[in-house]
């Protein structure tokens, strides 16, 4: 497992791959510290906002001024808000307290309007989103490199370096969480115990929704079959998880919140309300001074009147109210449904959350302003027409004008994490399963003869008359006892950037040779042993089947040894290593079989004694260092 960790940290983090990376960084940097700014920004309104507010009320020489003028309410974000600062869902920062408010309510409340805002990518979440899904896929679209790479190797390796490259990169992200998170800090920015929990149920999230990227990258590839389309492949996965699925549940919640009744139309049922009381109020007016009161009893009638309405009229104005909350809750609630159904919509959904203004926010802050605008109604009447008070007290006292948000994770939190763990082993499953059904071949038919048939220290040579044959042949035989196989490799099947050491690492370990000085002496052997040991970056296709054949062969207690037209289009010399090597193999007692589409004869060809004849294959006892294999 160490050496698949080693093998994978060289491939992720190559030279090209650490500037994506550190580009990244950088991205996530800048926007933390913009959002640390803006949010002392905040900080330093907060206290203007406070000292104006107190000293405000020294001005009211009335209370029918102070109900004109009345106060405000600030919307103080959470700080986690530096994280998350372009997700909000309401960009209102006060509402007004006063007696306006009683009939116009636009100041609080957005209604409907709250599910048209969509979220930009200007903060650390939208990075996130944009750049790390980017890189994620692309990494997972060279997890394998072919087909030819997954048929070379044992199963198990290769999931251990699927493992490993998840591992690193994940480790990535969660050093990249962690540096934002220590900017914030050593910025200034205090969180409690709350927020931490909510900042890590963001990076978890993350990093389970960047891991499904990840293997819908590989997805890309494989049903691509590593080929030019899988590149189409990609960018279409990437453009439906990122940007369709999201518009199209966005503009699905849209819809649906049209439904929603308009605060236009809330503020005129209201104004009829209001309307009807003053018709009233007149009338009793006009009764009052037909028969000639006292001014008393006129104030005394102002009094009844208000409190009538606010027994009445605002009760009733407040159920409509309390309605249009039920209708945006009931909207929240069902994007909050749908987005956990998919990985996109719901990380949108949690960062909206998180970031202290999304619909559960909002609704805590309307609450809270209406509840503080009926103290304040209650207040006037109190002081109006009862209190003798000579200076205006304040309603505000303390800090009750100050709105404190709050970053919660959403009660559905760990439906949406199982839902996206679902996606990502559902894809995992489907990438290993097509892998192994697309590299796997079916036993050849009529085949009738067995390895064993075959004498030790000899030389054959297998023809097939078809390359597909000839592939599904070299499987079968390879999985019967005792076999050393041989297969085709090309420097396509390997990540080019690594260096030709971990080549040579990754070659060992995957293959499970423990015995590295028979790999060094098979490598000495071809001489390319001091130029590996250089680590030097480029390989030619030669250099890569020689490090293969070399750890291959580092194996000693194999009978038969299963070559799958390894030397076509070489060179004399690398041809002339080969079957010496096969050769000093062959004395010691081994089989050498070899297969090719091509067949391969000179003049020089001796001992051309058929021993077996198939459908689809010939089989010839050969002298290898007679013929050209090339």
């Amino acid at each position: 497992m160490l050496n698949a960790l080693k093998f994978e940290w060289r491939r992720v983090f190559s030279r090209r791959n650490v500037v994506f990376f550190c580009l990244l960084a950088l991205l996530a940097f800048y926007f933390v510290a913009l959002g640390v700014s803006d949010y002392k920004k905040v900080l330093v309104d907060k206290r203007d906002f406070t000292e104006v507010e107190k000293s405000k009320s020294e001005y009211y020489v009335s209370y029918e001024q102070y109900a004109v003028m009345g106060s405000r309410v600030m919307f103080l974000p959470s700080p986690l808000s530096i994280f998350f600062r372009d997700y909000y869902q309401f960009g209102i920062v006060s509402a007004n307290l006063d007696v306006t408010e009683v009939i116009d309510i636009s100041n609080n409340k957005k209604g409907r309007e709250l599910f048209f805002k969509k979220g930009n990518f200007g903060d650390l979440s939208g990075v996130i989103f944009i750049f790390g899904t980017l890189i994620m896929v692309y990494m997972g679209f060279g997890t394998f490199q072919s087909l030819d790479h997954f048929r070379l190797f044992k199963r198990n390796p290769l999931i251990q370096s699927f493992i490993c490259r998840l591992i690193l990169l994940d480790g990535y992200f969660v050093i990249l969480f962690t540096g934002c998170y220590l900017i914030a800090r050593i910025s200034g920015v205090l969180f409690s115990a709350a927020e931490n929990f909510s900042y890590s149920g963001y990076g978890l999230f993350s990093i389970l929704m960047l891991n499904f990227f990840f293997v819908a990258g590989m997805m890309a590839a494989v049903l691509g079959n590593f080929r030019r389309r899988s590149v189409v492949l990609l960018s279409l996965f990437w453009l439906l998880f990122v940007l369709v699925v999201p518009e199209i549940v966005h503009t699905s919640i849209s819809r649906k919140a049209q439904a929603i009744t308009p605060v236009e139309y809330l503020n005129l049922q209201k104004f009829k309300e209001l309307l009807g009381h003053e018709q009233k109020a007149r009338h009793a007016l006009f009764e009052l001074e037909k028969d000639k009161k006292n001014p008393e009893a006129l104030k005394e009638l102002w009094k009844n009147l208000a409190y009538e309405y606010y027994e009445n009229g605002y009760v009733r104005n407040k159920f409509k109210e309390e309605q249009l909350q039920r209708e945006i809750k009931e909207v929240a609630g069902t994007l909050e449904s749908v987005s956990s159904l998919f990985p996109g919509n719901y990380y949108h959904y949690l960062v909206g959350e998180l970031s202290g203004s999304g619909y559960i926010e909002y609704s805590r802050f309307v609450d809270h302003v209406l509840s503080l605008r009926e103290g304040f109604f209650q207040f006037y009447l109190k002081k109006r027409y009862e209190a003798t008070d000579r200076k205006v007290e304040p309603f505000i006292k303390g800090d009750e004008n100050i709105f404190v948000s709050r970053s919660l994770i959403p009660r559905n939190f760990w439906t949406g994490v199982l839902v996206v763990v679902a996606y990502f082993l559902a894809v995992v499953l489907f990438n290993f399963w097509f892998l192994g059904r697309k590299s796997s071949y079916p036993v050849p038919q009529g085949l009738e003869f067995e390895l064993l048939q075959l004498e030790k220290q000899q030389t054959y040579f297998i023809h097939c008359r078809d390359d597909e044959f000839r592939q599904r042949l070299f499987y079968f035989l390879s999985g019967q006892p005792d076999v050393l196989a041989i297969d085709r490799v090309q420097a396509a099947d390997i990540d080019p950037q690594i260096s030709s050491l971990a080549i040579v690492d990754y070659f060992t370990y995957i293959c499970g040779i423990k015995n590295r000085q028979a790999v060094a002496g098979m490598l000495e052997r071809f001489g390319i042993l001091s130029a590996i040991r250089k680590n030097g970056k480029e390989l030619s296709s030669q250099e890569l089947k020689k490090i293969f054949c070399s750890v291959i062969l580092s194996y000693r207690d194999d009978i038969t040894i299963v070559v799958n037209d390894f030397i076509l289009g070489e060179g004399k010399g690398f041809e002339r290593e080969f079957i010496s090597i096969l050769m000093e193999l062959k004395a010691e007692g081994r089989r050498i079989v070899y297969l090719s589409s091509e067949m391969y004869m000179t003049y020089s060809l001796v001992e051309q004694d058929e021993i077996g004849e198939g459908k689809d294959f010939n089989i010839y006892e050969v002298n290898f260092q007679n013929i050209s294999m090339r």
